[in-house]
């Protein structure tokens, strides 16, 4: 019996430990707004002219810009041309990099947000 309620008030104290493990997590669906704008390139030449990346699949071409400040320290996404990317850590954040690219894949990155690690759940 004493193991049951050591269990129990373990499991009690690890629910708690979520939430002291990640403060200011939020897991949420970005808004319009806080997706990623792509650009408006769709040539193969004029995106490698710009120093892009050029991908094709079935039914899509898409360009991938290089940001300009890419890898620069940002507290928050008024930082960057792009978003705040956090690193993931199970320490406290304060600091990030500014996004590399205008790959607008945001579902799952995290980003930093006045002191706020956000991941974007896209399912």
């Amino acid at each position: 019996m004493p193991r049951l309620v050591l269990f129990l008030l373990l499991l009690f104290f690890a629910s708690f430990a979520g939430a002291e493990f990640a403060p200011g997590v939020v897991n949420h669906v970005p808004t319009k707004k806080e997706r990623t704008k792509g650009n408006s390139i769709r040539t193969e030449s004029l995106c490698k002219k710009n120093n892009g990346e050029w991908s094709e699949g079935k039914g899509y071409a898409i360009c991938v810009l290089p940001y300009p400040d890419a890898g620069k320290e940002c507290k928050n996404s008024k930082d960057c041309v792009g978003h705040c990317i956090a690193p993931i850590t199970d320490k406290p954040v304060t600091r990030g990099t500014c996004q590399i690219d205008d790959s607008t894949n945001d579902c799952g990155r995290p980003h930093l947000e006045n002191g706020k690690v956000i991941y974007f759940n896209c399912d």
